[in-house]
């Protein structure tokens, strides 16, 4: 959020200013690299961008994460059981879902 907003803050600046110097080519400069990364930005989902800046702050992607892990492993049996598999013993497979 903080990053659209000092974009489009970019975005007034250089209008603003270009309408006071419409012959300073400079004071429009990143004002169409500004268009294109808030263009960008509108098509990431807010949660993704939400749990992506706390991963990569070093917390839990999702706050939640922790109270779950701890659910799973207190409930093990009955998750098992409704899975017809022994998720203790089970083999597992890991899905890499992140951008790169």
């Amino acid at each position: 959020m903080l990053i659209g907003t000092r974009l489009a803050v970019s975005v007034v600046n250089s209008a603003q200013r270009a309408s006071v110097k419409p012959e300073d080519a400079y004071v429009t400069v990143s004002e169409r690299p500004a268009w294109e990364a808030l263009a960008r930005l509108a098509t990431i989902h807010p949660q993704f961008a939400h749990y992506t800046f706390r991963a990569a702050c070093g917390l839990e992607a999702a706050p939640q994460s922790e109270a779950l892990r701890k659910w799973l492993v207190d409930n093990a049996a009955s998750a098992a059981s409704v899975l017809d598999v022994d998720l203790r013993t089970a083999p597992s497979v890991v899905f890499d879902f992140s951008v790169g």
